[in-house]
């Protein structure tokens, strides 16, 4: 079976079992521990079946504080899309650099109309979830949960929601690739600032600054796992990062 099909099974079977035993929006789940054993489950397929049930949605990460419920809605048809793009693009083993690519070209024009669709009100959610990405230091796991929540809110914005979903499957399938990168203070840095300066565009309404902040924003992520594929497990360079 492949990684995105029992990921999406991953993610229904987690929600029946927070159903069953009578979670409501707003709880707080037991822990990877805990799940992983009412499961059956290893702790890291746990931890990335919760990963895809924040991207949908259904349960929010807390740095720190735990995984708290938030949508108990089964899924819909957007679900349904989303699995048949996840199975089709696995099909095959896929480029990664190719994955990449498509989020360029799809995330490039959701940020553009989201700087010029976004209303006032929708902001404040965003902002949330841009001081959660800016506020984790250490761990990797919940920053890579908080940056997909961000981009997926700008996705959002733009009112889309077929590119929304062809983009939430694309975050998923790059996910592996992020969770073995580790980012230097430098290029940690250079992300929080190019996600500040995404929020201020939208905030102003400037597509065209948007837009080239997100092309710079995905191709700084594109040299870095470039970088990290060229460089030997253990050398002096990646040791020093």
């Amino acid at each position: 079976m492949s990684v995105a099909i029992s990921s999406g099974k991953l993610v229904s079977d987690l929600m029946d079992l927070v159903r069953r035993e009578g979670h409501e929006r707003g709880d707080r789940l037991p822990s990877i521990r805990k799940l992983s054993a009412k499961m059956g489950l290893g702790r890291n397929a746990i931890r990335d079946g919760l990963l895809e049930a924040q991207s949908k949605g259904f349960v929010k990460i807390e740095p720190r504080q735990g995984v708290y419920v938030q949508d108990l809605a089964p899924g819909s048809k957007s679900d349904g899309l989303e699995q048949t793009l996840a199975q089709s693009l696995a099909a095959e083993a896929q480029n990664l650099f190719h994955l990449i690519d498509a989020r360029m070209l799809v995330e490039v024009e959701l940020v553009g109309e989201a700087a010029r669709n976004r209303r006032p009100e929708e902001l404040l959610p965003l902002r949330q979830a841009l001081e959660s990405v800016l506020a984790i230091r250490e761990d990797r796991l919940a920053l890579i949960a908080a940056d997909e929540a961000y981009h997926l809110g700008i996705a959002r914005l733009a009112g889309n929601g077929v590119l929304l979903t062809f983009l939430r499957t694309l975050l998923g399938l790059l996910r592996p690739a992020k969770q073995s990168l580790m980012l230097s203070s430098g290029d940690r840095g250079q992300t929080d600032r190019e996600h500040v300066e995404l929020f201020r565009c939208l905030l102003a309404g400037d597509a065209e600054r948007a837009q080239t902040v997100m092309r710079e924003h995905i191709a700084k992520g594109r040299s870095l796992l470039l970088e990290h594929l060229n460089t030997m497990p253990g050398t002096v360079e990646e040791n020093e990062k």
